[in-house]
């Protein structure tokens, strides 16, 4: 009986490290969410990605403007330098998209893009840092 008991210690002991060797199954990602095999992606799906991120800050813009009761004319002010924002970084995304592939480069071009245009807006709202 102890000799069945240690059999299965080592075999269980054996059998759990090699399934992480194993190869994922059709539904796992290999990489993570945020993983190397998402490029070349296509077009459209890119798209879609950067329009829910678009979505996204412009849903928690308006949030901000409505919690610090802006007046009309800075909410007027705010909606125009976020469409400002936006217009510059889909220039560059239009680039990207433009063969219907977007390469990890190209994605990283965008995501340049669009952090210099918050970058500038922190700048231009909140003053320059020394």
């Amino acid at each position: 009986m102890r000799f069945a008991a240690i059999v299965l210690a080592l075999s269980t002991a054996l059998l759990i490290p090699a399934t992480a060797f194993a190869a994922p199954s059709e539904g796992q990602a290999t990489a993570g969410a945020r993983g190397a095999r998402a490029f070349p992606m296509k077009a459209a799906e890119f798209q879609a990605k950067v329009d829910a991120r678009t979505k996204k800050a412009r849903e928690h813009m308006e949030q901000r403007l409505a919690k610090r009761s802006a007046s009309e004319a800075d909410k007027k002010a705010a909606r125009a330098r976020f469409d400002a924002g936006v217009a510059e970084i889909q220039k560059v995304v239009t680039g990207a998209t433009a063969d219907g592939i977007v390469t990890k480069d190209e994605a990283q071009t965008v995501r340049e893009k669009a952090k210099e245009v918050r970058q500038a807006h922190r700048r231009a709202r909140h003053g320059k840092k020394k």
